[in-house]
């Protein structure tokens, strides 16, 4: 499945929160100036990035997360991208 940041009003988006600052993590989604921010809805909140690789493995939820924390689960077959080309990407 291949979505782009406008399809996210139609899934359930897993999002991180710092505990530290109470913040949400932004997604670093690629846009154009004239396009609108997308509308992304908040199925779950975690503290913890492995709680949200736990709740997408299970289909719970579409989440943001680096590289860095996902290849392994990506190259398993466990887990699968669908922002291919809307993402800025760090921690390859």
């Amino acid at each position: 499945m291949k979505l782009a940041p406008a399809d996210l009003v139609e899934h359930a988006c897993l999002k991180h929160k710092f505990p530290s600052t109470g913040k949400y993590e932004a997604w670093s989604l690629l846009q154009t100036d004239t396009e609108a921010e997308p509308s992304i809805k908040t199925a779950m909140v975690c503290n913890t990035s492995e709680a949200l690789i736990d709740m997408a493995r299970s289909g719970l939820g579409v989440a943001c997360l680096p590289d860095f924390m996902v290849n392994k689960a990506i190259n398993k077959g466990e887990l699968t991208t669908v922002l291919n080309g809307y993402m800025k990407h760090q921690g390859s």
